[in-house]
């Protein structure tokens, strides 16, 4: 119920959750330029679906929403098909632990090469 001018103490339940960021990346004629509308999947330790997202201008992508746990991050298999492309690593494994602000982790980057 409101009162007027008075402050009221209200509990919210909130859950921590992890971020993983990283850059998508096209090689071509010795230069490499951020590649925007790629596909990003998450996966638990168990091969499981955790999430998806799509890479921004430049490249960039970011996940906010895993709990703590171990995890792969892989470009979508399909869409490299069919643009004809392949990426350096197949995918990559990283930990978000749990700590009271959250866990961050940076550096999730893939290069990708033509066919």
């Amino acid at each position: 119920m409101v009162d007027p001018n008075t402050i009221k103490y209200i509990e919210l339940p909130i859950t921590v959750a992890g971020e993983a960021s990283g850059v998508v990346s096209l090689y071509e004629h010795g230069e490499t330029k951020g590649l925007e509308r790629i596909i990003i999947n998450f996966y638990t330790s168990n091969h499981k679906p955790a999430g998806k997202t799509l890479t921004e201008e430049g490249g960039y992508f970011s996940y906010l929403g895993l709990a703590p746990g171990s995890y792969i991050v892989r470009v979508n298999e399909a869409q490299l098909q069919k643009l004809g492309m392949k990426p350096d690593a197949d995918g990559l494994r990283f930990v978000i632990t749990q700590s009271m602000d959250g866990d961050l982790v940076n550096g999730l980057d893939f290069t990708l090469h033509k066919e």
